[in-house]
């Protein structure tokens, strides 16, 4: 994707979140709605400054994006705690917040958040252990999470946490033999592993 490409997105995106906030302004407790803007954000934020993705390097704007979707989809799953898409959607915000915050060198910032997606992702897996995508949630921040230890000079709670990660994708891979995803991401694991147990 080209940076024009990109600008042109931004620009879409923007004239989204003025439309979906009018319509908040106009229906402030609406679920949906409160739904729409906090994705809207999130999808702004995505194009601004996702390192996961092809961004335009602002990540102290997709960070504010971030941190008021997030304010939302807090309040959107504390009132309906059995609607089980609004946690997952709300650890993801956190996934985005520790990942941006790590970009901008904030360890202590982007370990707070990956806690907070982990334990989120932790409670639908206790809820729902059979489904795979949760699991493989856990894992993922897991990882992050250790390596963002380590950095730290937290090289027991590093190595723990990338433990559980690869046991849980080794899991996921016995249980889907078929699952190359899987297979390579019980491959990064030990590889993230491998860091971790030299500093160790």
């Amino acid at each position: 994707t080209s940076r024009g490409d990109l600008s042109g997105a931004a620009e879409n995106d923007r004239k989204a979140v003025a439309l979906v906030e009018k319509l908040l302004a106009a229906h402030p407790s609406d679920a949906n709605v409160r739904e729409a803007v906090a994705t809207n954000y999130t999808v702004l934020g995505d194009v601004l400054g996702n390192a996961d993705l092809p961004n335009l390097g602002d990540a102290k704007g997709a960070l504010e994006l971030y941190q008021r979707a997030l304010i939302i989809r807090e309040k959107l799953a504390s009132e309906a705690p059995a609607n089980v898409e609004n946690r997952l959607f709300l650890a993801g915000t956190y996934h985005r917040v520790a990942l941006v915050r790590n970009g901008l060198a904030d360890r202590p910032g982007s370990a707070a958040a990956y806690l907070q997606a982990v334990a989120g992702e932790e409670h639908l897996v206790q809820e729902h252990p059979g489904n795979a995508t949760y699991r493989r949630a856990v894992a993922v921040d897991s990882r992050a999470l250790s390596l963002i230890y380590l950095g730290m000079g937290k090289v027991e709670d590093a190595r723990q946490l990338g433990n559980r990660s690869a046991q849980i994708f080794e899991q996921i891979a016995k249980s889907d033999p078929n699952n190359v995803q899987a297979e390579e991401e019980v491959a990064d694991s030990y590889y993230s592993q491998g860091f971790v147990l030299e500093k160790g």
